[in-house]
C-alpha cells in the first residue's frame, strides 16, 4: 500500500477501491499481524452494519489514532474517537440538543452573515481570473459556519488568507491518515513524541494537533470564567457542554476539536462532490436553480421556514452523498462471528 501510494500519490481508499476491482466485494488484507476484511457489496454492509449492528464494536487500535497525532492530543477521546460505548452514548445524549431544529433556526443570521462573506470572497476569486480549489473554499467556510454555530467564534478563515486555522487542519487530518497507515498501536506512536525520531513532516503534524487544542483550550476557559461571572453567553453547543458540570476541561476540549475538525472537513467534501455533479449535469443545474428562486424570490438570504420547500436542493445533496460517502468506512470489531458473502467470520476480526 505504501509503494502504491508513493508511486501514483493516489491515497488509501483509491487502493482499496483498485484492489475490490481486482478481487471482488470481499477480501482480506493483513497490515503485520492485524487481518482486516474490506466489504464492497451494499448487500454485504447492510447485512453486517444494519442487520448485526449489535454485534459490533469500536477498534480501539484505529479510532484512537483520530484523536492522538504520533501521540499528541488533539481531539483525544471524543465522540469520533471515542471506543467506550456507555461514555460515547452519555455524550451523544448530551450534545443532543444542540443539533435541534430549534438551535439552526436561532443562528439563521450567523448562517446568512457567513454566506454574504463568502460571496464576497467568490467575486474577488472570478474577478483574479485565476483557477481556484474549490475544495479549499468550501474547507474555509465550513469551517467558519461551524466555528459560529457551536462555538460562536469567529475564525475569519474566508476572507483573511493567513488564517491559521485551514493549514492546522489540514496537517492535522494529513497526520491521522498517516497514523492509520502505520500498523502500530495508538499507544506505541508516541515515540514521536522524541525529536530523535521526528522530521519535518512530523513534527508540523504534532504542532498542528497543538495549536488546535490550546485554541480550544483558551476559548473553552474563557466561556467558563464569563458563565461563572453570570455574563450572557450564547446558547451554543459549547454553552451546553460546560453547563452540564458532568465533563471534565479534558473532555470538552475533546469534544470541541472533535466538531472543529470532523464537522468542516466532511462537510466541505460533500460540498465539493455536490458542485462538480452539478455542473456536469446542466439539466440538474437548471432545475436546481429554478427551484431556489422559486423559493426565495429575489431574496439574497435564507429565512428558517425557506429551509423546508427547499425539496429538491434536498434530494441534490442525498444523491451526491449516495454517490460519495464522504465519512471514512466505519471499521469495526465483531463481538461475535458472522457469516457474509458465504464466508464465516469469527469474533474479534476486523471488518472495515
Amino acid at each position: 500500500m505504501w509503494k502504491y501510494k508513493a508511486e501514483t500519490g493516489r491515497t488509501t481508499s483509491e487502493f482499496l477501491l483498485e484492489k475490490r476491482l481486482e478481487y471482488g466485494p470481499i477480501f482480506i488484507l493483513f497490515f503485520i499481524h492485524k487481518p482486516i476484511v474490506f466489504l464492497g457489496d451494499a448487500t454485504y454492509l447492510r447485512h453486517v452494519y444494519i442487520n448485526n449492528h449489535a454485534s459490533l464494536f469500536k477498534s480501539s487500535f484505529f479510532y484512537p489514532k483520530f484523536g492522538f497525532v504520533y501521540g499528541e492530543r488533539g481531539a483525544g477521546y471524543g465522540l469520533v474517537s471515542n471506543t467506550n460505548e456507555a461514555s460515547w452514548r452519555k455524550r451523544r445524549k448530551l450534545m443532543n440538543p444542540a443539533f435541534h431544529r430549534k438551535c439552526l433556526k436561532d443562528f439563521m443570521d450567523n448562517l446568512n452573515n457567513v454566506c454574504d462573506i463568502f460571496m464576497t470572497r467568490l467575486v474577488r476569486v472570478v474577478d483574479g481570473g485565476k483557477p481556484t480549489s474549490m475544495l479549499q473554499e468550501f474547507t474555509k467556510i465550513t469551517l467558519e459556519t461551524m466555528s459560529q454555530v457551536s462555538f460562536n467564534i469567529n475564525t475569519h478563515a474566508i476572507e483573511d488568507p493567513n488564517s491559521p486555522f485551514p493549514g492546522a487542519i489540514r496537517h492535522y487530518l494529513c497526520g491521522v491518515q498517516d497514523n492509520i497507515d502505520i500498523p502500530l498501536h495508538p499507544t506505541l506512536l508516541g515515540i514521536f513524541q522524541f525529536k530523535l525520531f521526528q522530521n519535518a513532516i512530523k513534527r508540523e503534524q504534532i504542532d498542528a494537533a497543538q495549536f488546535l487544542r490550546k485554541f480550544a483550550s483558551d476559548c473553552t476557559t474563557t466561556r467558563m470564567k464569563d458563565i461563572a461571572d453570570d455574563k450572557a453567553v450564547p446558547d451554543d453547543l459549547l454553552s451546553l457542554l460546560i453547563k452540564d458540570g458532568s465533563l471534565t476541561l479534558d473532555d470538552i476540549i475533546d469534544e470541541f476539536v472533535t466538531i472543529f475538525l470532523a464537522g468542516q472537513e466532511t462537510t466541505a467534501n460533500s460540498l465539493s462532490f455536490t458542485l462538480y455533479e452539478v455542473v456536469t449535469n446542466p439539466h440538474v443545474e437548471a432545475k436546481l436553480l429554478n427551484k431556489v428562486n422559486e423559493v426565495l424570490g429575489g431574496r439574497d438570504y435564507v429565512q428558517f421556514d425557506d429551509l423546508a420547500k427547499l425539496k429538491y436542493l434536498g434530494q441534490v445533496l442525498e444523491e451526491s452523498l449516495r454517490k460519495y460517502p464522504v465519512a471514512p468506512a466505519p471499521s469495526k470489531v465483531l463481538a461475535k462471528g458472522i457469516t457474509v458473502g458465504g464466508y464465516h467470520a469469527y469474533s474479534k476480526r476486523k471488518w472495515n
